[in-house]
């Protein structure tokens, strides 16, 4: 349980009920009140000591950040754009491998006829 304030805080309500699930303690600069199990003890006024406690500022990702500085519709449309450009680069990557084999292969067929026209011997030193 937590409860935090700044300033004043005030509990109302027709019943206030604070448990813990094996015990509880409740200290008040006159009172202290320890509830262990099968203990029940009950006051008409109980007053609670606060503990200053620091908050940080969120830590942003660098896509959180992105979209807080340009706003979620430019990075949406930035990245699709940025994936057209991946995948087009992939496809002339392909065409690329692609033209590579043919040309492996184009090799591989004249070094085979060249070695069926002119024997194994005389191909070396064409």
């Amino acid at each position: 349980m937590n409860i935090s304030a700044s300033g004043a805080l005030t509990l109302k309500g027709a019943a206030v009920s604070l448990s813990g699930m094996q015990s509880l303690s409740v200290k008040t600069a006159s009172d202290k009140i320890e509830l262990l199990e099968e203990n029940k003890s009950s006051s008409e006024e109980i007053k609670l000591d606060a503990i200053v406690r620091q908050a940080f500022p969120t830590i942003l990702s660098a896509f959180e950040k992105d979209v807080q500085e340009n706003g979620l519709a430019a990075v949406m449309a930035r990245r699709a754009f940025n994936n057209q450009i991946a995948e087009a680069k992939g496809k002339i990557d392909a065409f690329g491998d692609t033209l590579l084999g043919l040309w492996n292969t184009a090799v591989d067929a004249g070094d085979m006829l060249l070695t069926g026209l002119a024997g194994e011997e005389h191909a070396r030193f064409i």
